[in-house]
């Protein structure tokens, strides 16, 4: 969602070209290109979603496309890209830019130390190679002419990090989504209808904190005397929580068309314990004015106020209070949509993001 949103506010179709940087023989290439023959992948690779999009020739055929077509300006957007960054680096004459989705070798120190202590159950994913991750990190941060996160976070934490990339230009360029016109007439928040948590559940992440939802939340909830239905939904869902034995409030839904209509009408919860960047969910919750209940993580990189733009939580008692706070209330949830509507529109809305990149070339 992130470089879609960036390829929007840079001109979109009229005035940014989009490069696919994953060649359409990648199913039949493994370590040899199947157009030039030559080996792509590091002696003794060991594997990593960010290696597996890159080609050799297709960086061959990226450089001239660049080149014939008078780019100025280059962004890279995700660690995927970060062998197009060094592959591009000095070759092609424009200014490149590497756009960060998270800090990603704290991330996944977080992520790995959550492994190992168990945190989703009997489910395993592998531990993500650190010393991988920050080689690949480095790299495109050293070869860079300009470092975009979408957080203050991210910054301090890549400043951190990577002292060696302090000369390098930087910027915070926001997450954003798209924000539906406000209802009218304005009225009070009407009462949500049911709890909803929405993700990836082949994100590690995700995947924790939705199982903190079916096996303590739900049953926090129903210990309460709450009824409400709770919604679990998000991509390959199924794959990875098993429907039998669930509380009987809980319903999953797996690789729905889109979340809007269940966060719509809903309580976003977000108990998330792990993550970097900023939260696309819950910046989802709030244009489309759900109130939003939330661990300090979950909306960590985003300027919000605790109280005033969403109600913190970081127990499954704390989160069943809560949601029956913004049940039970309706001045408060009012308030609530109704500040974090504004901020999404002012700080976190596809206005607010083209006017943070205003004066880059449109020939990007």
């Amino acid at each position: 969602m992130r470089w879609r949103a960036l390829y929007e506010a840079m001109g979109g179709p009229a005035g940014c070209r989009l490069y696919e940087v994953v060649c359409d023989r990648t199913t039949i290439c493994h370590d040899r290109c199947a157009v030039s023959g030559a080996a792509h992948r590091r002696p003794g690779h060991r594997g990593s979603y960010f290696d597996r999009p890159f080609c050799r020739g297709w960086l061959d055929r990226l450089v001239g496309r660049i080149a014939a077509d008078g780019v100025t300006t280059v962004v890279c957007s995700g660690l995927n890209t970060y062998r197009y960054v060094t592959g591009l680096a000095g070759r092609t004459g424009t200014r490149l830019v590497y756009d960060m989705h998270n800090a990603e070798l704290p991330l996944h120190r977080s992520i790995n130390a959550a492994m190992l202590a168990g945190a989703a159950g009997t489910v395993q994913y592998g531990p993500m190679p650190l010393d991988l991750v920050e080689f690949a990190e480095r790299a495109a941060l050293t070869a860079a002419d300009e470092i975009w996160t979408c957080s203050d976070r991210d910054l301090a934490d890549i400043a951190e990090l990577y002292p060696t990339a302090a000369a390098t230009p930087t910027r915070v360029v926001p997450n954003v989504v798209t924000v539906p016109a406000p209802p009218h007439p304005d009225g009070p928040a009407p009462a949500p209808r049911r709890v909803v948590f929405t993700g990836r559940m082949d994100y590690y992440p995700n995947l924790v904190a939705a199982r903190a939802v079916v096996d303590d939340l739900a049953p926090a909830l129903l210990a309460a005397g709450r009824t409400v239905p709770v919604v679990v939904c998000g991509a390959v869902l199924d794959e990875w929580i098993p429907a039998d034995g669930l509380p009987p409030t809980v319903r999953l839904v797996s690789d729905p068309p889109s979340t809007a209509p269940l966060v719509t009408g809903g309580v976003l919860v977000v108990p998330l314990t792990l993550g970097g960047g900023s939260r696309l969910k819950i910046l989802e919750g709030f244009a489309l004015r759900a109130p939003v209940v939330s661990t300090a993580k979950g909306v960590e990189g985003l300027d919000v106020t605790p109280g005033v733009h969403y109600l913190p939580a970081e127990t499954p008692a704390g989160f069943a209070d809560a949601v029956g706070r913004v049940l039970d209330d309706e001045d408060l949830r009012t308030r609530l949509v109704e500040s974090a509507a504004h901020l999404v529109r002012d700080r976190y809305s596809m206005p607010a993001l083209r006017a943070c990149l205003h004066g880059y070339s449109p020939d990007c």
